[in-house]
């Protein structure tokens, strides 16, 4: 398993899972756990829901793992495009403000987006950006403010967050491409001065890139 043979691994614990006396092992649960967590990198999403929800039905005290187990059924149920219930189970995430929170709501979002809910998506990136600052989601979460945005049509908010994201996170693989979009809309609205400074300051900040 650690070795990331998961087709392996897999079928070393459904043997254990199906030995005689394996439901009595303090084992049992983990080894359902790594068995669903196979299933999950092998792209079986089906499979690894149901062992996911089978280690989720049985007590334990194993917070960690249980938190991960509400994440990876939400992720699969992203990737097979069951939003409802992806939304469900990272909402479990971010109710109990675990951990993983900040990913849980930007996964979330992602959700809302897809469906073409956008309002949605909007609060939820910035119910991340209002309390998670330190997020290492942080800086996607206001790109994808602006950018959602401006599939609004609002392209003054749109320009306020990308202006936000520069300022904030100048180091931020999102700050050059922000800088960009904010030097387009400039120009398509005739605010050429701006549009100069904008894209002046990608040359300016990151040459490298260019």
């Amino acid at each position: 398993y650690r070795l990331k043979k998961y087709t392996d691994a897999s079928k070393k614990f459904n043997s254990f899972l199906s030995t005689k006396g394996a439901k009595q092992s303090d084992l049992y649960n983990t080894a359902i756990y790594n068995s669903a967590y196979c299933a999950f990198n092998t792209k079986q999403y089906r499979t690894a829901v149901n062992l996911f929800q089978k280690f989720l039905s049985k007590s334990s005290n194993n917070v960690k793992l249980t938190n991960d187990s509400y994440l990876r059924l939400a992720d699969c149920y992203l990737i097979t495009k069951d939003y409802n219930d992806a939304i469900q189970w990272y909402d479990k995430v971010i109710n109990n403000r675990s951990i993983d929170a900040d990913y849980a709501l930007y996964q979330k979002a992602i959700c809302y987006g897809s469906q073409g809910d956008f309002n949605k998506k909007l609060s939820t990136l910035k119910t991340l950006t209002t309390n998670y600052k330190k997020s290492q989601y942080y800086d996607g979460a206001l790109y994808d403010i602006a950018s959602t945005n401006l599939v609004l049509n609002d392209q003054r908010h749109a320009i306020a967050y990308f202006d936000r994201l520069v300022k904030e996170k100048p180091k931020s693989s999102y700050a050059k491409k922000a800088l960009v979009k904010m030097g387009f809309l400039y120009y398509s609205n005739n605010q050429y001065e701006q549009a100069v400074k904008a894209l002046r300051k990608v040359i300016d900040s990151y040459p490298a890139s260019l």
